[in-house]
């Protein structure tokens, strides 16, 4: 079973953070240098065997960094 997570934000200064707010594993990120947009799929989390697929919150935009 795949559901939505939609990641959190942090701001620190001029620079923003995606997070996300449960624990598992994150796989299929994005490269560096990838530009985001709301609604955007980020990346994937699995817990215990089942699949998140983790989006961009409304209102973030941006480069990947790292």
């Amino acid at each position: 079973m795949t559901t939505i997570i939609e990641l959190k934000v942090s701001r620190e200064g001029e620079r923003t953070f995606l997070i996300v707010p449960e624990v598992g594993m994150f796989t299929r990120a994005l490269p560096a240098g990838t530009l985001l947009c709301p609604g955007q799929h980020a990346g994937y989390l699995s817990q215990l065997g089942f699949g998140h697929v983790l989006i961009v919150p409304p209102g973030v935009t941006g480069r990947i960094i790292s």
